[in-house]
């Protein structure tokens, strides 16, 4: 009798290790999926992207970290999208002229991408306007995020390739659902509306009401450098004006 009832647990106990390892072996693949597709799309969003589209509304030499490409999910906009860090190339960028000028706000910047079509992507720039106050007084390390709503005083804008503001919301430190948000009718189209198809066959779109919400932003100046010789320099910040 002990025999056979040390024989049963003996099986239970390889069946629960064998169910053990095909769990980690399975958990291991799905990781390696998710890798490569992660490594894919980083590759995808990197040949689509051209930072000459941004050179007024990030007016600085800078590449696109790639190597974290995550994909990420927006309420405000009920779609999904990709947040990207910039690394600045020259020495005129806003951690220099943050550091000689000390100014009450600090301005940081990312690359959002929104995809339309499968592997078609629509590129943006995140600007993040951070208020310096007691609970951020070093504005160089506060951490931002495009779905961010609190966390810090400030503003978050996004810009097409046009310089248009298309999305702008206020951050406050506490979480506030009446905070003011504005999103443009183009981006709403484009990120938000669904295409369907009517009784005759004909694409229509569906279109959300728009309220209109005026939200005040700053606008910064910068002024182009040029040595004895004409040859020329960069750009040097100027003065930031409130709109």
């Amino acid at each position: 009798m002990k025999t056979k009832k040390n024989k049963l647990v003996n099986l239970l106990k390889m069946g629960v290790l064998f169910f053990g390892i095909s769990l980690l072996l399975w958990s291991c693949e799905k990781e390696d999926e998710s890798i490569i597709l992660e490594s894919k799309t980083s590759e995808i969003l990197e040949e689509q992207f051209n930072s000459k589209d941004f050179k007024k509304v990030l007016p600085y030499q800078f590449e696109v970290d790639w190597s974290d490409a995550k994909k990420k999910y927006s309420e405000q906009l009920n779609v999904h999208f990709y947040e990207l860090p910039v690394i600045y190339t020259n020495k005129f960028n806003p951690i220099e002229i943050y550091k000689i000028k000390k100014r009450n706000y600090y301005t940081k910047y990312k690359v959002v991408a929104i995809e339309k079509e499968e592997g078609e992507f629509t590129f943006y720039i995140a600007k993040f306007y951070i208020k310096r106050g007691a609970t951020n007084s070093n504005l160089e390390k506060v951490a931002v995020a495009f779905i961010q709503d609190s966390g810090y005083k400030g503003i978050t804008h996004l810009y097409n390739t046009k310089e248009k503001l298309v999305f702008a919301k206020h951050i406050g430190i506490e979480k506030d659902k009446e905070s003011k948000i504005y999103i443009d009718e183009e981006l709403r189209f484009e990120a938000s509306d669904t295409i369907t198809t009517g009784k005759e066959g004909v694409l229509k779109r569906d279109v959300k009401k728009c309220v209109t919400i005026t939200t005040y932003h700053y606008r910064d100046w910068y002024r182009h450098v040029y040595d004895a010789y004409g040859n020329y320099l960069g750009t040097v910040y100027v003065y930031t004006e409130f709109v």
